[in-house]
């Protein structure tokens, strides 16, 4: 299974193309913030219902396909569980690297 993540700038692109798959596929967005960029993303927690099935303890990987076609063969995700507090699932690993990569910042708007 693959999945997509886009800046704004590819999301417009996206959504007067192929809206007809924004509607048909699960998905979350979200407006980034510094930390989002910088280390780690955190993703509703019902979104992971969607990834491949999570083995508790460390971070599952699995292949990214960006809307250019470029595949990030390591992005990850991990379920951080602070005391007994909900928990809080993050994208991690190629994460930074698709950040570096689109130029993504603070403020930009990605879909999943």
């Amino acid at each position: 299974m693959g999945y997509a993540c886009f800046s704004t700038e590819q999301l417009h692109f996206l959504a007067s193309t192929y809206s007809y798959l924004l509607s048909a596929m699960a998905y979350f967005e979200k407006y980034l913030t510094e930390v989002d960029v910088r280390k780690q993303v955190a993703i509703p927690t019902d979104f992971v219902k969607h990834l491949p099935d999570y083995e508790g303890g460390h971070t599952i990987t699995f292949p990214v396909r960006d809307v250019s076609g470029k595949v990030w063969e390591n992005f990850g995700y991990y379920i951080r569980r602070e005391g007994n507090d909900y928990p809080k699932p993050v994208f991690q690993k190629d994460w930074r690297k698709y950040v570096r990569d689109k130029r993504l910042g603070p403020g930009d708007k990605i879909i999943f």
